[in-house]
Formats: structure tokens, C-alpha cells, sequence
């Protein structure tokens, strides 16, 4: 401790040099301690007359963020360094302090389109409601950058305001301020914004067509429809986003999807199917048992590893449902015997087959009395330690799982929930 109180006098005692460098260098070992005490010190550092040491001097009181450097700061809004007086905005936004608003504001009127940047970043972080107008303002900055910051700051203020010139910047001339704007609004989530984005799915550039579906996936269900129009887009991105995006609908929009799962792009089709496994729907799983003699190796992978948990999904709810043990056995027994060995290659079904045996043995194992399944577990461990190398020793643990499988369809009974 005592060392350390000893290093920060030295420290602080160096801010005082006469050579900069040794100023400079002083701030940043002190940048490395980023102790509280220095910020007094620090604060006298603003005022030296090398502006590099008042700009490392900002920095480092932004990163120890105390509220005492608010007024300073203010202060350093007038910095004849450009430099200096950037880096004190941003620190300003970094406190958050609302002290800092009205003074921000003033610089809204810069003609210098960086510190003005800097400002509009500035406020939007702060979020305070005295910033909402004069950022509806700086709209009318002929700057598309500035008007794409005033679109992320305004989306960072609660306020019923902001909602009509985000809507109005969605014709913004300009493809990165319409795009940002996409992203900003969708974070509203009501219907109101699903029917904009809906409208957006209809411009001509296709990088906003995928940012507006990437908005309405995060909307939820209430987007469900526009995104399974999306799904029919020509453009194979839009299309892919839109499948990735329809993972949050649930079973709604099963059908649309097992569609894409015969599209042009092996893209579409490889996270059509991953979708198609996470939500875990019984009607796609002839689909992606056809989805295994796809050309990709991407997609045949991507539907092996969904038709698994199709399997154990389907699996649980015949169990939920009151049916029989016998009548899940049908439907793997029917599966198993359903598996393409072409296209597939030996590495390919062999994960299909490890995959399968873990996760069917998990899933049986929490249905089945122990001393009932004893042999199924004991068939499925040593297929796990299978030496599966060639097509005979694959077809051969195929078979196998099957016998495992039929034992269990042997026990006759009804499954208590």
C-alpha cells in the first residue's frame, strides 16, 4: 500500500515537470492505476498549455468517470485544440452527466462536422429529453453521417418524440442513414413498426430489405407474416435472414420453411435446416430425411444433426400426448430404415449415428425404468465405441440401433407423465 502511495506522489508530482514528455508519460502510468486520488491533480492538468497533455489528461478522467470532472470538462468545450475539445465531448457522454446538456447542445450549431459528430453521440449516450428537438433539427444537416448519428442518438431517448422523424428518416436519401434507422425503429416492436418494415420489404435495395428483416426477427411473433413473405425475396440473403429470423415464431411457420429446404442457394437450405431442428417440429422430418442426400455437405450435416432432435422433440410429445412406447419405436425404426447411405459419407452418418444413439439413450433414459432398459443402454454404449470406418461397419451399427430400439417396443405400457 505504502508503495503504491508513494508511486502516485511521484506521479502526480511529475505532472508539474517542465517537460512535457515527462507530463505525458506521468499520465500514462497513471492511466495503468486509474486511482480516484489523481483526479485532482489531474484536473489541474487541464489547464497546461501543451494540448497533447490535456488530451490525455480527458482520456484518463473519462476512464476513472467521476462526477467532479463534469465542470472542467464544461470548461474544456471552449478548448481552442480540436483535439482537446472532441475528446472532452466524448467524455462528457462517457459520465453521463445531464449537467453537460445545454452546453453540448450550444456546439449543435458547428459548422465542424466531426465535432458535431461527437456532440450528437455525445447527447444520445446522456439521453436526456432537453436534446430530442434540437437533435430533430440537426436532421437537416446536409452531412448523411451526422444524420445517421442523430438516428442512433434519437433511439437511445425514451420518448414518444422520437418515433415520427425516425419514421420520416426511413426516406432518407441515403442508404446508411435508412438502414441505421431500420435497425433503430425495430427496437420499438409494436405493430405499427412491423407495418413499416413491412413497406421496406418492397425497396429496390436489397441490403435494406435484410436489414429490415433482421429488425422484424427481433420484433417476435407479431412480424411472423411479412417474414415468411420474405422468404419468396430474390435476393438469397434476404431469404436466409428471413429463415434465421423465423427460429423465434415457434411451429407457425413450419411449412413456409421445409419449402427452402429445396432453394437454390446452399445457404438458404443450410440454415433452413439448422431452424428446422431448433424448433423441433414432427412435419419436418421426412423433409429432412431428404435433406440428407443434398449435394452441400453443409446442408446434409445441418439436417442430420435437425432430424436428431425432430426425433427426440417428436419423442416427447407422443409421451405428453399418452401414447405408447411401442408407438415411438415405429416412428425411429421407420427413420432409421429411411436413412440415405448416398450422398452421405462414412463421417457423415457415422455422426448421424453417435449423434442419434446419445441423444435417443438421454432421452429413453428418463421414460424408461432402469432395470427395463438395461439392455437398450448397454447396445447403444458399445455402438458409441464403434470403430465406424466403412459403409459395412455404418449399415451394421444402423441395425443394431434398430434391434436396441425394438427391445424397448417390447415393453408394452403406458408411460406416466
Amino acid at each position: 500500500m505504502a508503495k503504491k502511495e508513494n508511486l502516485l506522489l511521484k506521479l502526480c508530482q511529475e505532472l508539474k515537470n517542465i517537460d512535457p514528455k515527462v507530463r505525458l508519460n506521468a499520465i500514462e502510468e497513471l492511466r495503468e492505476i486509474g486511482d480516484a486520488k489523481v483526479i485532482e491533480p489531474l484536473i489541474q492538468t487541464l489547464r497546461d498549455e501543451n494540448w497533447e497533455v490535456r488530451f490525455s489528461a480527458v482520456g484518463l478522467l473519462g476512464k476513472i468517470g467521476d462526477e467532479q470532472v463534469v465542470e472542467p470538462l464544461i470548461q474544456l468545450l471552449k478548448d481552442e485544440n480540436e483535439y482537446v475539445k472532441r475528446s472532452s465531448i466524448m467524455t462528457l457522454g462517457t459520465i453521463k452527466n445531464e449537467q453537460a446538456v445545454d452546453y453540448l447542445i450550444q456546439l449543435l450549431e458547428t459548422e465542424n462536422w466531426l465535432l458535431k459528430e461527437n456532440v450528437v453521440n455525445a447527447l444520445g449516450k446522456i439521453g436526456d429529453e432537453r436534446a430530442i428537438e434540437p437533435l430533430i433539427q440537426a436532421f437537416n444537416d446536409s452531412n448523411e453521417y451526422i444524420r445517421r448519428d442523430v438516428v442512433i442518438a434519437l433511439g437511445k431517448i425514451n420518448d414518444e418524440r422520437v418515433y415520427k422523424p425516425l419514421v420520416h428518416a426511413l426516406k432518407d436519401d441515403y442508404i446508411i442513414v435508412r438502414s441505421k434507422t431500420v435497425e433503430i425503429i425495430g427496437r420499438i416492436g409494436n405493430e405499427k413498426v412491423v407495418e413499416l418494415l413491412t413497406q421496406v420489404l418492397e425497396d429496390e435495395n436489397k441490403f435494406l430489405r435484410r436489414d429490415a428483416v433482421i429488425a422484424l426477427g427481433e420484433i417476435g411473433e407479431i412480424a411472423t407474416v411479412p417474414l415468411i413473405n420474405a422468404l419468396n425475396d430474390e435476393d438469397w440473403m434476404v431469404r436466409e435472414n428471413a429463415v434465421l429470423s423465423l427460429r423465434r415464431t415457434g411451429k407457425i411457420a413450419i411449412e413456409p420453411l421445409i419449402q427452402l429446404l429445396e432453394d437454390e442457394h446452399e445457404c438458404v437450405r443450410r440454415s433452413t435446416a439448422e431452424v428446422l431442428g431448433e424448433i423441433g417440429d414432427e412435419r419436418a422430418i421426412k423433409p429432412l430425411i431428404q435433406a440428407l442426400k443434398d449435394k452441400d455437405w453443409f446442408v446434409r450435416t445441418n439436417a442430420s444433426d435437425a432430424l436428431v432432435r425432430c426425433l427426440v422433440s417428436h419423442g416427447t410429445f407422443l409421451i405428453n400426448s399418452g401414447k405408447t412406447v411401442s408407438e415411438i419405436v415405429e416412428v425411429l425404426n421407420n427413420t432409421l430404415k429411411s436413412i440415405p447411405i448416398q450422398p452421405m459419407n462414412v463421417g457423415e452418418l457415422s455422426g448421424f449415428i453417435l449423434y442419434f444413439s446419445q441423444e435417443i439413450g438421454d432421452f429413453f433414459n428418463e421414460i424408461i425404468p432402469e432395470d427395463l432398459g438395461v439392455g437398450f443402454q448397454t447396445r447403444l454404449k458399445q455402438i458409441s465405441k464403434t470403430d465406424l470406418k466403412s459403409l459395412v461397419a455404418v449399415k451394421a451399427a444402423i441395425e443394431e440401433i434398430i434391434k436396441a430400439v425394438d427391445v424397448l417396443g417390447k415393453i408394452d405400457q403406458r408411460i406416466d407423465n
